[in-house]
């Protein structure tokens, strides 16, 4: 099992101005964030985030404020409602709700107040093949690993797909290669296992990532610490450990 995942889901302080029924947001920088990983939790560019605050170039510290370009808006959860179905009526994605308004879980409250980045983009569609290929190398690298871990191993590669350093396909991020182009990133591709049908738990998994949830707080890297031998892991960032793997970002 080789290299993986990213974007760390953030907390961040919010401070809201009113303007014409919508706010405009600040976002105060924490240790560990880049304006990548803000940008994706925000549904922008780390282009805009630079125009939008005079940056000259990526460089940012811990409590910096950063303008977020777009504004944002208001929701009053009404009962019975969910992140999920929240989510969904606004055209963004879970992971993004919790990040916007630092919650950890999935616990809601009606009467609660939600900030909804206007800005952020519908979270994207993949194909039938798309996601059974991905709920088929879930299958092969998490085979024996607790749920959670496998919705884990899926976001990781949507994650990739986001990220400029890797294929902005699922396909292209599973059949990923190194060195001389005969080097797989994931072993299961490398030894055929890629080719065995997913479960229903695989496929489940999937679509729970899909849907925007991101158990590893943005890993783009997993590994599993008794097996790995790359002394390269020691560099990464760790996010989250589930179950036998090590979820990580740069």
């Amino acid at each position: 099992m080789k290299k993986w995942m990213f974007s760390i889901a953030l907390a961040g302080v919010l401070l809201f101005t009113s303007h014409n029924g919508v706010s405009a947001s600040t976002y105060e920088v924490r240790s560990g964030d880049s304006l990548w990983t803000i940008g994706q939790n925000y549904g922008v560019t780390a282009e805009a985030l630079r125009r939008e605050n005079n940056l000259s170039s990526n460089m940012i510290y811990p409590g910096q404020s950063l303008s977020i370009p777009g504004g944002s808006v208001t929701h009053t959860v009404r009962h019975g409602e969910t992140l999920w179905i929240i989510a969904n009526r606004y055209g963004v994605t879970v992971s993004q709700l919790r990040g916007w308004n630092g919650l950890s879980g999935s616990a809601i409250y009606p009467g609660q107040s939600l900030t909804i980045n206007k800005a952020a983009p519908a979270s994207q569609a993949y194909s039938s093949q798309e996601k059974e290929l991905l709920a088929r190398l879930v299958h092969a690298e998490a085979r024996g690993e607790p749920y959670k871990g496998k919705v884990a191993v899926a976001a990781v590669v949507l994650n990739r797909t986001a990220h400029p350093d890797f294929p902005s396909s699922i396909s292209g991020v599973v059949y990923e290669t190194y060195g001389s182009g005969n080097i797989y990133a994931f072993e299961p591709v490398q030894n055929g296992e890629i080719y065995r049908a997913a479960d229903r738990e695989a496929i489940r998994a999937v679509e729970d990532a899909v849907n925007g949830y991101d158990p590893t707080n943005g890993a783009v890297y997993f590994y599993n610490p008794a097996t790995a031998t790359s002394n390269w892991v020691n560099n990464l960032t760790v996010s989250q450990r589930i179950g036998n793997h090590v979820f990580a970002r740069q």
